[in-house]
C-alpha cells in the first residue's frame, strides 16, 4: 500500500475535491461518537427540510416494506437504524457530487447507475443475517467509484488520455493506465476522499481495495474488514454482470470462490444475485426518485 502522506502528496494535483453536504458530515461526525442518541441523529436530519421530505418518502416506500407509517425523523433512525438512515442520506446527496460532465471523459449518469447497482448487489451478496455488513457494503457500493468523477473533474485532460488508451489497448486496466498516467488509481483518490468526508476507516480501505481484494488479504492494517472489501468487490462485478450502467472492465471477469466462500455462496448463485439486484434496483429506482 502506498502510505497516506505519499497519496496525499500526488493528490495536491486534484484542485477541488467534493464536498458532501453539511448535514451528511454531521450525522458521519456524529455516529463516530458510542453515545449518539437517536434524537441527536433525527435533529441533525431535521436541519435539511428536503433531505427530511425525501427520508421520510423513502422509509415509507415498499422498499423497506414496514407495516406501518412512519412519520417523523426520529421513528424512521428508529426503525431503520443509524447506518440505513445514513446511507439513504449519502444515497441522497451523492447525486450532487455527480455533477455534469462532459461524456469524452465520463458518462456520469451510467456510472452513478452502476455504482447503485453495486451498493445493491454487494447488500444482496452479504445476506440478510448481517444487517450490520449489509448497510456498510450498500454505502461503500455507492461511492465506491468516486475517484473516477474527482478525476474528471480536475484532470480532464489526463483522463482523456487514459480512455483513449482503455479504448485502444483492450488488455489495459483502468487501474493501470490511472497509474501511468497519473501515478495514482481513482480507488485511492476515492479513499483519500471518504477520510475526508468522516467516513469509518475501514469504508475507505473497501474502496481503496475494489478492484483487487487479494491485496486487502495480505495486508496487516487492523482497520481494514476484508469480508467488507470482498463485498464490495463481488458487488462491483455483479453490477456488470447485470449490465446496470456501467463499470470500465469486462463482465466476464470472474468472482474467484474464496470471495463468494465469505458469505457461504458459490459461483453458482450468480444469476440469482443478478435478477435480485435487478428487481431491488428498479424498486429503488421508482421508490426514491434516482437513477434509471
Amino acid at each position: 500500500m502506498i502510505p497516506s502522506g505519499t497519496i496525499e502528496k500526488m493528490l495536491s494535483k486534484v484542485r477541488d475535491l467534493p464536498p458532501l453536504p453539511s448535514v451528511v458530515l454531521q450525522v458521519n461526525r456524529a455516529l463516530k461518537e458510542s453515545s449518539v442518541s437517536i434524537d441527536e441523529i433525527g435533529g441533525i436530519i431535521e436541519k435539511d427540510a428536503s433531505l427530511t421530505v425525501k427520508l421520510l418518502k423513502i422509509a415509507n416506500s415498499s422498499y423497506y416494506g414496514l407495516s406501518y407509517n412512519v412519520d417523523t425523523v426520529t421513528r424512521a433512525v428508529s426503525v431503520l437504524g443509524f447506518d440505513t438512515v445514513r446511507n439513504i442520506a449519502v444515497t441522497l446527496s451523492m447525486g450532487k457530487v455527480f455533477s455534469r460532465i462532459p461524456e469524452d471523459l465520463l458518462d456520469v449518469g451510467r456510472l452513478w447507475n452502476h455504482s447503485l447497482g453495486c451498493a445493491i448487489a454487494a447488500k444482496i451478496l452479504v445476506g440478510k443475517k448481517e444487517k450490520i455488513l449489509r448497510e456498510e457494503a450498500f454505502i461503500c457500493g455507492i461511492v465506491h467509484d468516486i475517484g473516477q468523477v474527482v478525476i474528471a473533474q480536475n484532470l480532464p485532460e489526463a483522463q482523456r488520455k487514459i480512455r483513449k488508451r482503455m479504448a485502444s489497448e483492450s488488455s489495459v486496466s483502468l487501474s493501470a493506465a490511472e497509474i501511468d498516467e497519473l501515478g495514482f488509481t481513482h480507488a485511492e483518490v476515492g479513499a483519500y476522499l471518504a477520510d475526508k468526508w468522516h467516513f469509518p476507516t475501514k469504508y475507505a480501505e473497501a474502496i481503496r481495495f475494489h478492484h483487487n481484494p487479494c491485496d486487502a488479504a495480505t495486508g496487516d492494517s487492523s482497520a481494514c474488514d476484508k469480508r467488507l472489501v470482498a463485498a464490495v468487490f463481488a458487488g462491483n462485478m455483479v453490477a456488470k454482470h447485470s449490465g446496470i450502467g456501467f463499470g470500465i472492465g469486462e463482465a466476464s471477469e470472474q468472482i474467484p470462490d474464496d470471495v463468494w466462500g465469505c458469505f457461504g455462496r458459490t459461483s453458482d448463485d450468480l444469476d440469482t444475485i443478478v435478477e435480485e439486484t435487478h428487481q431491488d434496483f428498479n424498486e429503488v429506482v421508482a421508490g426514491w426518485g434516482m437513477g434509471g
